[in-house]
């Protein structure tokens, strides 16, 4: 074909536009917004919630799908859409891109109409929800439930979690009390679309109870969202409201108040690992902030200013999703300006929370 593929590529950069000509998009929660692009239904292995992120890149889209093997470029994307081989067909799917993105054969550019966008889901503003966080926070100490101080005892952690973590409680009687107390607080309609309510007005993932709040910058940071966890087992491990992905690393309330001029930052995998690195911290007396990322693919690359003109660790698991992620970290602190980039993992097992109970025991 004598048309650039870059130019394709180009062309079909925006991940909602191109998931809504592929028919990826059916409603608002066919798909989650990300720093950097959606999350969205896989149309290889049937997905019942998004698995397949879409983000743009300096070279063009990029899809990988945490589901099943389904990675790569735009291109990639439509062969799998449509059941073609990327080598074999490659000529079809580069017709269908061309088609996608109004470019002719000859190499010209007419850009077709843009497909529908699905509304944007109603939701709450932050001080509301930071409103409901209160109440969150007034009902539903840590300390009322046993099970959930007995898991964070287990992980050496209840000391660190004790003022900062909240539990919902177990049983439907209390759920709705603590439901109720938001509702007067926020009003029925708040509730409902605060992310944390099914859609007959209950709880949604109610097994979740341990509550993680994730707030804004400064000593007075508003709780954004609130991350919630499973303490017995089960196949997802953590949910997020709805709409409410953190726009901050967990943790960072506490630069304002903490950061000194020689304080080094770690950056770790999830909330309870930034409790785990402040106990190790003040138990081997480290001039140490930690900071937390939502998961091991959610970094963001302006988080990296954070960490400028100081001594940073990657500090994330000592497992290969960890390690794949150690060198894009690295580059983007460096090109902020960060003095000294290490990387370092738990001498005893897989996280922090691991090491933490190895030392005491």
């Amino acid at each position: 074909m004598s048309t650039d593929l870059d130019a394709i590529r180009q062309a079909l950069w925006d991940p909602m536009d191109v998931a809504g000509k592929l028919g990826l998009l059916d409603g608002p929660r066919s798909f989650k917004r990300l720093a950097n692009g959606i999350l969205v239904r896989c149309a290889v292995h049937g997905d019942r919630t998004p698995s397949l992120s879409m983000t743009r890149t300096a070279t063009g889209l990029r899809v990988k799908c945490f589901g099943c093997d389904l990675s790569g470029d735009v291109f990639s994307l439509i062969a799998a859409v449509h059941r073609l081989d990327t080598r074999m067909d490659f000529r079809r799917v580069a017709e269908l891109a061309c088609e996608m993105a109004g470019i002719t054969a000859d190499g010209t550019y007419t850009a077709p109409p843009a497909p529908p966008m699905p509304p944007e889901p109603p939701r709450l503003d932050d001080d509301t929800f930071d409103a409901l966080a209160t109440v969150l926070a007034r009902e539903c100490p840590l300390q009322t439930q046993p099970d959930v101080c007995r898991y964070l005892a287990g992980r050496g952690l209840l000391e660190a979690a004790s003022t900062s973590l909240w539990a919902l409680p177990g049983d439907r009687a209390s759920l709705d009390r603590v439901r109720d107390a938001i509702v007067a607080e926020i009003g029925a309609e708040g509730w409902q679309i605060s992310g944390l309510a099914t859609e007959d007005g209950g709880w949604h993932c109610l097994k979740h109870r341990l509550c993680i709040p994730w707030r804004t910058p400064g000593v007075d940071g508003i709780v954004t969202t609130i991350q919630r966890r499973l303490i017995d087992h089960g196949k997802t491990k953590y949910v997020f409201p709805r709409q409410r992905s953190p726009r901050y690393p967990y943790g960072i309330e506490d630069l304002a108040e903490l950061l000194g001029p020689a304080t080094e930052i770690a950056w770790v995998e999830g909330a309870l690992d930034v409790l785990a690195m402040r106990t190790l911290a003040r138990r081997h007396n480290l001039d140490r902030i930690a900071l937390g990322l939502p998961g091991v693919s959610a970094w963001v690359q302006s988080w990296a200013q954070i960490g400028a003109a100081r001594q940073n660790v990657i500090a994330l698991d000592a497992d290969e999703a960890g390690e794949r992620h150690v060198r894009c970290m690295a580059n983007d602190l460096y090109a902020a300006g960060a003095t000294i980039v290490d990387r370092c993992v738990p001498e005893v097992g897989k996280d922090w929370a691991d090491l933490t109970v190895s030392e005491v025991s």
